[in-house]
Formats: C-alpha cells, structure tokens, sequence
C-alpha cells in the first residue's frame, strides 16, 4: 500500500513539476549503457564536476518505460537552466532497446552519447548475480544462458509485440545485450560515430580519472580532477566455472567479430 502512494505522489508531481519543462535544461549528453559497464561509477564521478549539474536520479528510463508521458515529463528530471552548467542523464537500457534510437534523434538529434563496453561475458555473469539478488532470477546461469539462447530470435520481437516493454527482454537478456555490434549499427543509422564516446569499461576501472578525461573532452568542459573515485554497485559473488567461460568467450567472438571494425581492436576481448 504504501509503495502505491508514494508512487501515486511521485506521478502527481510530475504532472505539476511539467509546468516548469520550459525552465529546465535540456540533456546535452546521455550514457546510454551498456549495462553493468561502469555507468553507476561514471554518473557518479561526473556529478563531481563544477561545470556539471546532473539530476538527483540517475536512471530516468524515459524512452524505454515512460515514452508515452511525453517530452514536458523527461524534462522535470532536469535542473533549471544555469548559464556554463551542461547537463545529462545515464539509463543503460537504452543501448539494448531498440525503439531508443529513433525516439531520442526525435527530440535531441546532436546529443552527444557515450558508451562504456565492458568484456560481455564478465557483463553476462554481472547482470545475472544482480538479477539474482534482486530475487528476479531463480534459474543457475548456465541454465538461465541456454533458456536465452534458446528463444534468441525472439528477444525483440516480444517486446515489439507487447509496448515495447517485457519483463524477459529487460531483466534476463544476459547473452543478448552482450551483442554490441547489432546494437552500435542500429544507432549509427540515427546518430554520427563523432557524436559517441567509446569507453573500454576494463580501462575505466583500472584508471578511472585518465578514463575521465577524455569524457572531458568529449563533453568540452575543463578537465579536472575528481576526488571521490570510490566504485559504485560494486558486485561481489564466486567467479564463474572456467569452462564455461570459455564457451561463451568463444561464442562472442564470433558474434562480435564485426565490432573491430566499426570501433577499433581494444574492444576485441
């Protein structure tokens, strides 16, 4: 009962916080994934910047969940405008979905988006330890693996069929989501690559603050040193079975042989 009020206030002020959409600052950047990549770690470390001013919640899931509220409702998210203050969201999903692209080039067509691409087995293993301790997943992960890979061509096609949002294709695409290559085409048909930031998410949890600076520059804004470097949503669970491992490092490798060459070698795990 009290989850369904505070959500029910939460939604009403929405509605009266939309009369100020016209005040607020517009996104000048998104990290659009991939998840559990490093882009807790990141929003948090660039919340630190003086020239930055970010929303309170990281996670706005507004072209994926809230679509249909409309532009004036994305906006509340967002600051009031303050001259020399750039601003930004960071929603992981919006990599994977693939009615993302086209609804963001709608409205923000220059946005400049970045993009954390970590090793997609060690993404898969993550994603599942997290589903599972969130109690949205029973199943072990070989077995929750071979479900997927079972229904593989499926994945998308059952969120199109149902408004663009399945519980399956949001919480349980281990496999899936580690498809960077398909995901990357799909938004370079919407958005140009000078526009997107590439980060190898092994090198942004080894140095972070020289990770950092090139999203400083990217973004235009000085580059400073930021203080608090202490990782977020830091997972801790047993490694996973060594062969298996391997057989899902040799699956992508050949799915993903095509990501070098849109991107360059540093992303060939």
């Amino acid at each position: 009962m009290i989850k369904k009020l505070k959500k029910k206030y939460q939604l009403i002020l929405r509605h009266v916080l939309k009369l100020t959409a016209s005040l607020r600052h517009k996104p000048d950047f998104i990290i659009i994934g991939a998840q559990k990549g490093g882009t807790t770690s990141l929003f948090h470390y660039l919340s630190q910047h003086p020239q930055l001013n970010l929303p309170s919640l990281k996670e706005i899931h507004f072209y994926t969940k809230n679509y249909h509220r409309g532009i004036s409702f994305y906006k509340t998210y967002f600051p009031y405008k303050q001259k020399g203050k750039l601003t930004g969201e960071a929603t992981p999903y919006y990599l994977f979905h693939p009615q993302v692209p086209d609804r963001l080039h709608k409205h923000f067509p220059n946005i400049k988006l970045i993009i954390m691409l970590r090793n997609p087995v060690d993404r898969a293993f993550s994603h599942y330890n997290m589903e599972k301790k969130l109690s949205n997943e029973k199943r072990t992960f070989e077995a929750a693996i071979q479900d997927e890979l079972k229904g593989f061509c499926n994945i998308n096609n059952s969120l199109l069929l149902s408004n663009f949002y399945t519980i399956e294709h949001a919480h349980h695409t281990y496999v899936s989501r580690g498809l960077y290559q398909e995901q990357i085409e799909r938004w370079l048909l919407y958005f140009n690559k000078n526009q997107m930031l590439f980060i190898k998410s092994e090198d942004f949890f080894e140095n972070p603050q020289k990770e950092l600076q090139k999203v400083f520059n990217f973004l235009k804004v000085d580059k400073v040193l930021i203080k608090d470097l202490k990782p977020k949503l830091q997972g801790n669970y047993n490694n996973l079975d060594k062969d298996f491992y391997n057989q899902l490092n040799n699956f992508f490798k050949e799915k993903n042989s095509k990501l070098t060459s849109i991107l360059d070698n540093k992303f060939d795990w």
